[in-house]
């Protein structure tokens, strides 16, 4: 199966005890994160959006990016297909409880609970 990849390149410039991220072929695309990893997948997120529904602009050739003394090059890939099934399907709202103990646990691990719930169902349901 052939994939609509997007790959761009990101500018990654740590600031004040974050990650800040540009992308010189999309300007109005900004995000950031604590580390590299949450950067990065902001960085997918962000870019997923930006491109989803619009023409693309091709994107820049490593070598033709000009970089600071402090920022640094991550190439950053968007599966097309993925993006556009997650913005195009529909969510709902559940209220659910769990045992305080857990609660206060997954809190200060800074888990989203939507995301591990989701998780959870896909792959109790093997969806």
């Amino acid at each position: 199966m052939k994939h609509d990849l997007a790959i761009y390149p990101a500018i990654f410039e740590p600031t004040d005890g974050l990650i800040m991220v540009s992308f010189p072929d999309v300007p109005a695309v900004h995000t950031f994160g604590d580390n590299d990893v949450e950067a990065t997948l902001m960085a997918t997120d962000a870019l997923a959006l930006a491109l989803y529904g619009e023409s693309r602009p091709k994107p820049s050739a490593v070598a033709d990016v000009q970089l600071k003394a402090n920022q640094y090059l991550v190439m950053i890939t968007v599966d097309m297909d993925e993006a556009r099934q997650k913005i195009t399907r529909p969510t709902v709202r559940k209220n659910v409880t769990i045992p305080a103990d857990l609660e206060i646990l997954a809190r200060k691990q800074g888990l989203n609970f939507s995301e591990v719930l989701t998780k959870a169902l896909r792959t109790q349901l093997h969806a």
